[in-house]
């Protein structure tokens, strides 16, 4: 019978970047940043919003969004909206056989089309797209359901968008909101440029969390695409940004950061 040999168990080494956590942060101060993807896991399986749910001595929270390892100084907001419409299922050979679903949401699609998207002159041109279209079962059948989702990037409040399509809606559409959040500025460390992003983020959601920094590897043109990628260069360089921004808000607080503290800036609560 032949026998195996098992070795013991030793202590994985720690990772540079561990070393250098445990060596640079203090227990007390590692709890003083948090990442945005760590938020964004909590986000979607807690039962209230992440808002509700501050953590405990973090002051502030960074979002690795790709900025090519830029610093933004500001985020457009984001709406999304999902309409649907209900008809009745026939026989599509008989005229006047059921009532498609697929006419009302289009000519609803048509009118938000029409609705005039303002730009603002921080955050630029307001953007729209019809990423969902769709309806129905086959060709032969009149369509029952019909839906779209629809998302909207702004530079301004979200409520006025949400109004215009709800006006555009009428009676024959059915709306809900899973998603909104109106653009937010960002403090960059002093002496470095802050860029304003087309994109929108989770940060707006998250303030409970510390004060929101925006900065991370890889290109907004490369998400969302076949050829979606992140150098691994951009990477590394990331690996040393974090380091000194995490080394700097520890040394400094608020100082090290350009403007009015977050706090200062922010309306008190209800």
């Amino acid at each position: 019978m032949s026998s195996s040999r098992v070795a013991p168990a030793t202590p994985r080494e720690a990772s540079p970047r561990r070393r250098w956590l445990s060596r640079t942060w203090p227990p007390t101060a590692r709890r003083s940043a948090c990442s945005c993807s760590s938020a964004r896991r909590e986000a979607r399986t807690a039962r209230s919003p992440p808002t509700a749910r501050p953590l405990r001595g973090a002051r502030y929270i960074v979002c690795g969004e790709p900025t090519e390892n830029r610093f933004a100084a500001g985020s457009k907001g984001c709406l999304r909206v999902a309409a649907s419409a209900r008809g009745v299922a026939g026989h599509s050979s008989i005229a006047g056989s059921g009532r498609s679903a697929v006419e009302p949401l289009l000519d609803f699609l048509n009118r938000v089309r029409a609705i005039e998207r303002p730009a603002d002159p921080v955050f630029g041109p307001t953007t729209m797209n019809i990423g969902v279209l769709e309806a129905g079962t086959a060709p032969n059948v009149v369509a029952e359901t019909a839906r779209a989702e629809i998302l909207v990037r702004t530079g301004e409040p979200v409520a006025a968008t949400l109004d215009a399509i709800e006006k555009a809606a009428g009676k024959e559409i059915t709306l809900t909101v899973p998603y909104r959040s109106d653009p937010m500025r960002f403090r960059v460390p002093r002496g470095r440029r802050g860029e304003i992003v087309a994109f929108a983020c989770d940060l707006p959601l998250l303030t409970a969390w510390g004060e929101p920094i925006l900065i991370g590897p890889g290109s907004i043109l490369d998400a969302h695409a076949a050829q979606e990628r992140v150098e691994l260069s951009e990477i590394e360089e990331s690996v040393s940004i974090y380091q000194d921004l995490a080394s700097g808000l520890l040394q400094e607080g608020d100082e090290y950061l350009e403007g009015a503290s977050f706090m200062e800036r922010s309306p008190p609560g209800p």
